[in-house]
């Protein structure tokens, strides 16, 4: 005959349960936290600051231009290397975000996309760079309608194509950080879903697990363990009525009669706290347990 499972089993079972439960979900925060933590790192690492650098790129050419113009315009030498010396304050902050950008695109994890668009920059600045010498050195010999036919015909253009280059980039890394950051957002949502699916499942779980449990503890017993105990403690008393304690005496003896008895007239195959009780009623009164 199969041997029931102990209440030890079972208690340790639906324990088991919750507890694998709660690692699963422990595992599943902790990679989706992972996730949300690389991506972040990850765009304030790399895209955001590309961005930035790129950022300072577009200021740093947009007001060159304008200081290459004005540069064009006046007539007097004062003036101009002012706005010489404005130029040449300008060009070194490019430089200053020129170098970090390129250790940033010494890292294997930037694009090819975004390798092209910093190649491309970089061939336009050199091409701008070269237009820009010419005009000055015009405007310096004093070639003012040379230095000024020079920057509409091909150095104005040079200029405006370096800025449409250094917004591309900076588009690309907008576009790239949304992208991430819509990810994270997803990221988050799901886990916020699952946590409450896992929640009410745990809620389920330890119900049903709670109720089998008591089921089967009943079941075992015959009645509540309060019952079983205060009918246990009367009768090692000594009171052997049926009648006087209501439904608990009567249900534990009823299950204690509706067993076999061996030899002796004692209860034989019965759960163990009937056989407890039977066996203490044979022990204490022979002729109580055997049949009249």
């Amino acid at each position: 005959m199969k041997n029931p499972v102990s209440l030890a089993t079972r208690i340790g079972l639906g324990f088991a349960a919750v507890v694998s439960l709660l690692i699963l979900i422990t595992a599943v925060g902790i990679q989706r936290v992972g996730f949300i933590d690389s991506t972040l790192e990850d765009v304030g690492d790399n895209a955001a600051k590309v961005q930035r650098y790129a950022i300072n790129f577009r200021g740093s050419v947009h007001n060159r231009a304008i200081a290459l113009r004005d540069a064009v315009l006046v007539n007097n030498d004062q003036d101009l290397a002012l706005h010489l010396e404005e130029m040449t304050r300008l060009e070194k902050d490019y430089i200053d975000s020129a170098a970090p950008m390129d250790q940033l695109f010494s890292r294997p994890t930037v694009s090819a996309e975004e390798r092209q668009l910093l190649r491309g920059i970089k061939e336009i600045e050199q091409q701008t760079l070269g237009s820009t010498k010419s005009v000055i050195a015009l405007r310096r010999t004093g070639d003012i309608a040379g230095a000024q036919a020079l920057l509409l015909s091909q150095t104005s253009g040079d200029y405006s194509e370096w800025l449409k280059r250094i917004n591309a980039l900076i588009d690309h890394e907008e576009a790239s950080i949304r992208v991430q950051l819509d990810n994270v957002q997803a990221t988050a949502s799901q886990f916020r879903g699952l946590m409450l699916l896992a929640t009410a499942f745990a809620v389920l779980l330890s119900i049903v697990l709670s109720v089998f449990i008591i089921r089967f503890v009943k079941k075992t017993l015959g009645a509540e363990p309060v019952e079983v105990a205060q009918a246990i403690r009367r009768l090692a008393a000594g009171d052997l009525s049926r009648q006087r304690h209501g439904r608990t005496e009567n249900r534990v003896d009823s299950s204690l009669g509706n067993h076999h008895r061996g030899e002796d007239g004692c209860p034989r195959g019965q759960p163990i706290i009937h056989r407890a009780v039977g066996g203490f009623i044979c022990q204490q009164y022979p002729d109580n347990g055997a049949d009249p």
